[in-house]
């Protein structure tokens, strides 16, 4: 005959039982981690009686130089490509380098938007800009690397990237240059 359990031995085995799911489970949970974990902090201050130098690498930045030099080369074949595949309707003589201005020697590196661009170069050769037309939602952008050229040069570059978009024109009369956008 089974005799009756007494109550504080169940709660005993009830106690037991827990604890060793509790156990199981801490021991299966623990085996699942990758390993101790450790925090690392790396915190750098910044002292506040000296500003800290800027450390510059020549040789990364003789590789920007390199890359944006044959981007620009790049960008200049392809818009050469594209006149002659899509050629404006007249294509304009060359700027005269006789023209006031046009035949001065500039240098000149800029990657952006071309109006800016083109303000620079009217103030250079004291001529004024003038915008014509809708300017379109993107700039429109032109890639330069020139070193010793007449103006007139820079603007005909100028002419062979933005081609597809907009027209330069400039009148020696009223000193202008004149950038007209394409209506789209």
């Amino acid at each position: 005959m089974i005799k009756a359990v007494k109550p504080t031995m169940k709660k005993h085995v009830w106690n037991l039982a827990r604890l060793v799911s509790l156990i199981s489970a801490i021991f299966l949970l623990s085996s699942c981690s990758d390993g101790k974990k450790i925090v690392d902090l790396n915190l750098k201050y910044l002292p506040t009686d000296r500003v800290p130098a800027q450390v510059t690498d020549e040789q990364s930045q003789q590789q920007i130089a390199e890359a944006a030099v044959v981007v620009g080369k790049s960008l200049q074949e392809l818009s050469a490509v594209q006149m002659t595949v899509h050629p404006p309707k007249k294509l304009r003589k060359p700027f005269d380098t006789r023209i006031p201005g046009m035949g001065k020697m500039a240098s000149i590196s800029w990657t952006g938007p071309v109006e800016p661009l083109l303000k620079k170069i009217a103030q250079a050769t004291n001529y004024h800009l003038r915008i014509i037309g809708k300017k379109p939602m993107l700039p429109v952008l032109v890639s330069l690397n020139i070193r010793n050229k007449p103006i007139a040069d820079i603007l005909r570059n100028v002419l062979y990237q933005v081609v597809m978009k907009a027209d330069v024109a400039v009148y020696a009369s009223s000193r202008t240059i004149e950038l007209r956008y394409h209506s789209n």
